[in-house]
């Protein structure tokens, strides 16, 4: 009767392996997002959690965004300042967010090292985003990463295996994740390149 019952448990066991190697087999990796599904704003770093309307009037607009199988955040600074809601602001660029799916991706930044660009992580929520300056070496490839599990969605940076950065906000309130490059001064150039796996 103990070997009935044992070899019961092994058969089932070895089934529910079976099971899960078949399931991970069959998931498919998240599609890279489209250019449709990346959305650009305009991005300022002394007000780094507040998402910008393109539409609001008087508006700045410096820098790039190139949207493909990658996101290239780039050029230079055209003016010294910008207005934000009738306010100068003086640290501008932009943001890009895709849909927070589970993925993974690398980035770089290429700019100058002699070049004033500041560069942030971000968390979109409805009317706000929750963002973090990043402390970056240039040339240096990081890997990044979106995982939603047990309730909350967690964006994480690392180099190699050590984290530079991570965030972690309640999934049903995200509604993007994403980069954000900002310049401070005319002519200062901003070079940051995000790719999917």
């Amino acid at each position: 009767m103990k070997n009935v019952n044992f070899i019961s448990s092994t058969v089932a066991i070895v089934l529910t392996l079976l099971s899960s190697n078949v399931q991970a087999q069959n998931a498919k990796p998240t599609p890279k997002p489209t250019a449709s599904e990346i959305k650009v704003l305009p991005f300022c770093g002394t007000a780094i959690n507040k998402k910008i309307d393109p539409k609001t009037p008087g508006v700045f607009d410096e820098l790039k965004v190139t949207k493909s199988s990658r996101i290239h955040i780039h050029g230079a600074k055209k003016y010294d300042t910008g207005r934000l809601n009738g306010e100068v602001v003086w640290h501008m660029g932009k943001i890009a967010l895709i849909p927070p799916s589970d993925r993974t991706g690398q980035f770089v930044v290429k700019a100058k090292p002699q070049e004033r660009g500041r560069y942030f992580m971000s968390i979109e929520l409805e009317d706000k985003l929750q963002t973090k300056e990043l402390t970056l070496k240039r040339g240096q490839v990081y890997n990044w990463l979106v995982k939603s599990e047990n309730g909350n969605t967690t964006f994480k940076i690392t180099e190699g295996q050590v984290e530079v950065a991570s965030m972690t906000e309640p999934t049903a309130q995200v509604k993007g994740v994403g980069f954000a490059a900002t310049a401070r001064f005319t002519a200062n150039e901003v070079d940051l390149d995000v790719s999917f796996d």
